[in-house]
């Protein structure tokens, strides 16, 4: 199976990217029952961030962002995971002090490394080689370096991108195909790990990145399967929620996503039903803040489609929704 790239569905009308990534998080904040996706986060009782970026040899093409930067997707990727993860160590500042709010992991997937062909594996280097959860105080002392960058001015004037000095904790990486099932598999065991450990907890949040088609799989229900097992780890407040995020390079539709209810969308694409499937549904009490149906009416799936910036987008106002739920 070839490693093709992912092309948004056309004839969607999709609302506005910041709008609804506003509203699915902020949706969080509320409690959807009395006893499932209402847990308050505290440094007893954090919220867990499992991110899967794509790291094969697709990510090596370049891509133009919406001020006209031009960096291959894997830089423009690392980019991304760096500044969220500078963005939940600010969150979680308070005065002089970091509250352990958050627990995180990243997995890359689609690397080469000698006599093991493509693999799997967690993404931290140096002080944090070998470790797996990560919090947010071992996070802030455990970047490899600091270095100055230029970043998309987040202003509509000025220059397009500005000096910034930021934390690499992640490095651009392109090579392989795409072992995205067997990325899910291994996170199982690491959910189940953290969900072991922290049985009150807001469930944990599984975030997949990727831009092209899993190769490790002989049909594609066999990734829906992987996905299914990922949202049957549960903490006592809920089900792992896990949302597929895909990068395109259709500039019609840069900044848009669908949270898509209807699947017949995908008509003719296999794949991308197969990504709407495996992406968790949400919850009944949280739909009146993603759609204007009435909450029972029909499933609404929580699936990304654009560019690096719906992304970011998704994953930082996640974060800072997140500081009406801290205790």
């Amino acid at each position: 199976m070839s490693n093709t790239n992912l092309t948004t569905t056309s004839g969607q009308a999709a609302p506005n990217v910041l709008t609804n990534a506003v509203s699915l998080f902020g949706a969080r904040n509320a409690a959807m029952t009395a006893t499932h996706y209402s847990a308050r986060v505290s440094s007893a009782n954090p919220c867990a961030f499992l991110i899967l970026i794509d790291q094969s040899g697709s990510m090596e093409e370049e891509l133009k962002d919406n001020r006209g930067v031009i960096k291959t997707k894997a830089e423009h990727l690392a980019l991304m995971v760096n500044q969220f993860l500078e963005e939940t160590i600010l969150t979680c500042q308070k005065t002089d002090l970091i509250k352990d709010y958050f627990e995180l992991l990243i997995i890359g997937y689609g690397r080469i490394k000698e006599d093991d062909g493509n693999v799997v594996e967690i993404a931290w280097k140096g002080s944090l080689a070998n470790r797996t959860w990560v919090t947010v105080n071992e996070l802030r002392n455990g970047s490899i370096r600091k270095e100055v960058i230029s970043v998309p001015n987040p202003k509509p004037f000025g220059p397009r991108e500005m000096k910034e000095e930021v934390n690499i904790w992640v490095e651009p990486y392109a090579e392989g195909l795409t072992p995205m099932k067997k990325a899910f598999d291994i996170s199982c065991t690491y959910l189940q790990e953290w969900v072991k450990a922290h049985p009150e907890s807001f469930p944990p949040m599984v975030f997949n990145i990727t831009d092209g088609v899993a190769t490790d799989i002989s049909t594609y229900s066999e990734l829906v399967e992987a996905s299914d097992r990922i949202k049957s780890i549960s903490t006592d407040d809920g089900d792992t929620l896990l949302f597929n995020l895909l990068l395109s390079e259709n500039s019609e539709n840069l900044n848009e996503y669908p949270l898509l209810s209807e699947r017949n969308s995908f008509e003719g694409n296999k794949y991308e039903a197969a990504l709407f499937d495996a992406s968790s549904s949400i919850p009944d009490s949280l739909k009146k803040f993603v759609s204007k149906k009435k909450p029972n009416e029909e499933e609404i799936k929580g699936v990304v489609f654009g560019n690096f910036q719906s992304v970011i987008s998704f994953l930082n106002i996640g974060t800072s929704t997140l500081k009406n739920r801290i205790s």
